[in-house]
């Protein structure tokens, strides 16, 4: 049985604010590298699939998200599968970011001092989508 307060309109505010926080990752620093370098979430998202050939899966919520947050925010019945499927994957990926500690680059990996604010804001948005694909998912609804 989903929450009483988890109506479509909540639903909807929900999703805008997590895509904000989403958008809002992209333009803040997101790691501080050793070298006392700062990459922001945009360079991080546009090479971060490379992780994904090293075993780090983190970046693959970028993408779920995409496929969860529009159907959290729609006022048809949810999907279920898909929103439990994808809502796993997406804390899934948010523990495997918490073991990301350093950036491919052209002289080798470069080691992660410290995360920025792009990182936690990146990392509220995943979490976020997944509890809220979860929550949305426990409607007493019988769809896909």
């Amino acid at each position: 049985m989903t929450p009483a307060c988890w109506t479509p309109p909540v639903r909807r505010w929900a999703a805008v604010g997590l895509l904000a926080a989403w958008f809002g990752s992209l333009g803040l620093p997101a790691a501080y590298l050793t070298d006392g370098d700062a990459r922001p979430g945009l360079m991080l998202l546009f090479f971060g699939w490379v992780g994904v050939l090293m075993l780090q899966p983190a970046w693959l919520g970028n993408l779920l998200i995409w496929i969860v947050l529009p159907i959290v925010a729609s006022s048809e019945r949810p999907w279920k599968v898909t929103l439990r499927l994808c809502g796993g994957a997406l804390i899934v990926c948010a523990i495997g970011a918490l073991f990301f500690r350093d950036l491919p680059g052209d002289g080798g990996p470069n080691n992660v001092a410290a995360f920025g604010p792009g990182y936690y804001l990146w990392m509220i948005a995943v979490l976020g989508s997944g509890i809220a694909a979860l929550i949305t998912a426990s409607v007493e609804t019988d769809t896909i």
